[in-house]
């Protein structure tokens, strides 16, 4: 699990991984809109989204566990 804090917002993943992959996903967030939209006018009605600032965040992540993995041991 990461956990991500900027001034007032915050983020949560999970972090899945064995041998051959990994991968992140959402757990929670603060003030980063996160939801599904209900309002008719939206044209994401029915679909989970999230402030666009929490997936350059999770991309920052996936870059930083991608180079740490490069490394060898």
């Amino acid at each position: 699990m990461a956990t991500w804090n900027w001034k007032r917002h915050a983020a949560t993943v999970n972090i899945v991984f064995d041998q051959n992959s990994y991968s992140i996903k959402y757990k929670s967030s603060k003030k980063l809109l996160a939801g599904v939209p209900t309002y008719p006018e939206d044209l994401h009605v029915g679909k989970f989204v999230v402030h666009k600032r929490y997936n350059q965040v999770v991309r920052q992540l996936d870059t930083a566990i991608g180079h740490v993995l490069a490394v060898p041991n």
